[in-house]
């Protein structure tokens, strides 16, 4: 099916060419998701915390002895399991975000990778490295116009791949 066979499709080339545009940017934005998702799981266990707000004063070898109050114990409880809500809510809201950006991008590279070869070679040049341009004309050494014909070609089809999916939704 031709993109211009249906005139409600979601997608456009406006708006694929835009999600290229913005791979490079999606592709921090998961590693940042990443990295706040692993520093949430590596946060404090409940029983170091308990355990470090229910022990008193330390002894010389280090150890920590003595109880403190019940009410300390119950304050301790208490904040980690507030702790673990806020945790849980955190997590679950990265990783929706997450695992959106991840599918997102994982699309854009299997579709470009379905592309004929010079479309897909230029679309996976151009935007999942990153290159530059003009690096990348000067190392290729191809023309602007076959690159600009590449480009246009693998951005219409790569649309009419995301709204033949979309369209099945």
């Amino acid at each position: 099916m031709n993109n211009s066979d249906k005139s409600n499709n979601i997608f456009t080339f406006e708006i694929v060419s835009g999600m290229l545009h913005n791979y490079q940017e999606m592709k921090r934005k998961a590693l940042q998701l990443e990295f706040e998702l692993t520093i949430l799981n590596n946060l404090i266990s409940d029983s170091e915390f308990i355990d470090a707000m229910s022990l008193s004063s330390p002894k010389s070898d280090g150890i920590q002895g003595g109880f403190a109050s019940d009410k300390t114990a119950n304050i301790a409880i208490s904040y980690s399991d507030k702790l673990d809500d806020i945790r849980i809510k955190e997590t679950k809201e990265l990783s929706k975000e997450y695992m959106s950006v991840a599918l997102l991008m994982e699309r854009i590279k299997h579709y470009i990778s379905l592309l004929p070869p010079k479309q897909s070679f230029v679309l996976h040049k151009l935007y999942i490295e990153g290159a530059p341009f003009g690096e990348f004309i000067k190392a290729e050494e191809l023309s602007i116009s076959t690159i600009k014909k590449y480009k246009r070609l693998g951005i219409t089809q790569l649309v009419d791949m995301f709204n033949f999916v979309a369209d099945r939704g």
